[in-house]
C-alpha cells in the first residue's frame, strides 16, 4: 500500500493521506527495528507469545509436539472467554478436537478489543463444536433489579448482544435515570449539577462524602474529579494513578535521568536521597555544598560530586551523618552511568528495577497488600 502511494499508483485522495502514508512508513520502519531487537535480546512480547505458538503447532516437521501436548492436555478449559482474539481461537481448535472443552464467558464484558477479542468468537465457538451444551448463569448478585432491567435494555440496541433473561437476587425501589452526554466534560458537568442539586434539595441531610462517582475509563473519573474540586466539591479519586506518577516509577525515572545528565541532576539526586531515607539536614548540606561549588561556574549543579566524594568536601560537610547510605546511592549511580555506556535503555532500566535495587520487590508488595 505504501509502495503504491508513493509511486504514484494509487493516487492520494486528499493532503491529509499523504501525511498518513508517511506516518505509516515511518511505523513500518518502527516496528521491523523493534522485531529485530527482539531477535538480538531474545525476548518475546505477548503477541509473539500468540503467534509464535500457532505457528509451532502448526509446524509439519514439529508435529510431536502437538501430540504431546494433546495427550498432556486432556481437557481445556478457558475462563473470560470473551476476551480471546482469532489467533488464540486457532490455537483452541487446533489444542482440541474431540470436543473436550469448557469456555466461560459473556460476550457483554468484552474489554479486550485493542487486543484483537471479537464478540462473535462464541458464535464461532458453536460452529467448531456443534455438539455444545450451553449453561446460561442468568442471576445476578451484585446488583439491583433496576439496575439490570436498564443495563439489559441497553445492551439489547447492540447488534452482538446475546439475549438474556437475566434476574437480580436484589430489589429495589430505587429508579435508574439514563442520562445522554455529548463529551466526557459534559458528563463531568451533569455529575457536578446533580451534587449541588442533591445538596441543596436535601439540606442537612447529606454531605458530600455520601456521593460516589463510578467511571468506566480512569481519564473520565479524573475529569470529573479535576471538574467538583475546581468548583469547590472535595473529591478523591480512589483507583490506579498514572504509572509515571506512581512512587516506584518516579524512582526509576530519577534514576534514569540522573544518569544520562550527571552533571545537573540536583533536583533528581534530592529525590533519590529522600527514597532512601536520607535525612532532611544532610540532604540540606549536600545541596548547599553543591550550590557553592557550583557558584559563578556554568559547568552543572556538582550535587552528583558532592555525594560521590564526601571526604573532598569543605569541612561543613564533616557534621554530615549517613554516609554508608548516601555512599550506597552514590554507588549504586556511578554502577548504573557504567552500564549505560555499553547496554541499550532496557537492560539499564532492568538492572535498576531487578537487579540492583528492590523497587520491583516493593512494587509486588503494594500490589499484593493494596
Amino acid at each position: 500500500f505504501i509502495e503504491k502511494k508513493k509511486s504514484g499508483a494509487l493516487p492520494y485522495a486528499n493532503p491529509e493521506e499523504i501525511e498518513y502514508v508517511s506516518l505509516l512508513e515511518n511505523l513500518v520502519k518502527v516496528y521491523k527495528r523493534y522485531d529485530a531487537f527482539k531477535i538480538k535480546q531474545d525476548i518475546m512480547d505477548f503477541d509473539d507469545l500468540i503467534v509464535l505458538t500457532y505457528h509451532l503447532l502448526h509446524d509439519k516437521t514439529k508435529k510431536h509436539i502437538l501430540t504431546q501436548l494433546k495427550n498432556k492436555y486432556k481437557y481445556i478449559l478457558i475462563d473470560e472467554f470473551q476476551d480471546n482474539n482469532f489467533a488464540q481461537f486457532e490455537i483452541v481448535k487446533t489444542l482440541v478436537t474431540d470436543e473436550n472443552i469448557t469456555v466461560v464467558g459473556d460476550s457483554d464484558q468484552s474489554i479486550y478489543r485493542f487486543q484483537g477479542a471479537y464478540p462473535e468468537i462464541f458464535a464461532d465457538f458453536k460452529k467448531t463444536y456443534p455438539n455444545y451444551k450451553e449453561i446460561q448463569l442468568i442471576k445476578n448478585y451484585r446488583n439491583s433489579d433496576s439496575v439490570v432491567k436498564v443495563s439489559s435494555q441497553l445492551l439489547m440496541q447492540s447488534s452482538t448482544h446475546v439475549p438474556k433473561q437475566l434476574v437480580s437476587t436484589k430489589s429495589s425501589k430505587e429508579k435508574v435515570s439514563v442520562v445522554g452526554c455529548a463529551n466526557s466534560f459534559d458528563e463531568a458537568e451533569f455529575v457536578k449539577r446533580e451534587i449541588q442539586e442533591l445538596i441543596k434539595s436535601n439540606k442537612g441531610k447529606v454531605s458530600f462524602r455520601d456521593f460516589a462517582v463510578l467511571s468506566r475509563k480512569q481519564r473520565t473519573g479524573l475529569k470529573v474529579v479535576e471538574l467538583l474540586t475546581a468548583s469547590g466539591i472535595p473529591a478523591n479519586y480512589v483507583g490506579k494513578s498514572r504509572i509515571f506518577e506512581s512512587p516506584s516509577a518516579r524512582t526509576v525515572l530519577a534514576f534514569l535521568r540522573t544518569i544520562a545528565d550527571p552533571a545537573h541532576s540536583m533536583l533528581y539526586i534530592t529525590k533519590l536521597l529522600h527514597d532512601y531515607s536520607i535525612s532532611e539536614l544532610n540532604i540540606s548540606k549536600i545541596n548547599k555544598e553543591a550550590s557553592y561549588r557550583a557558584k559563578d561556574k556554568d559547568d552543572g549543579d556538582y550535587a552528583f560530586e558532592v555525594i560521590s566524594d564526601l571526604k573532598l568536601s569543605r569541612p561543613k560537610l564533616s557534621a554530615i551523618t549517613q554516609e554508608t547510605q548516601i555512599k550506597e546511592v552514590s554507588d549504586m549511580l556511578k554502577e548504573f552511568i557504567q552500564i549505560a555506556k555499553d547496554n541499550p535503555i532496557t537492560n539499564v532500566i532492568y538492572q535498576i528495577v531487578r537487579e540492583k535495587t528492590d523497587i520491583f520487590k516493593n512494587t509486588m508488595d503494594d500490589t499484593f497488600e493494596n
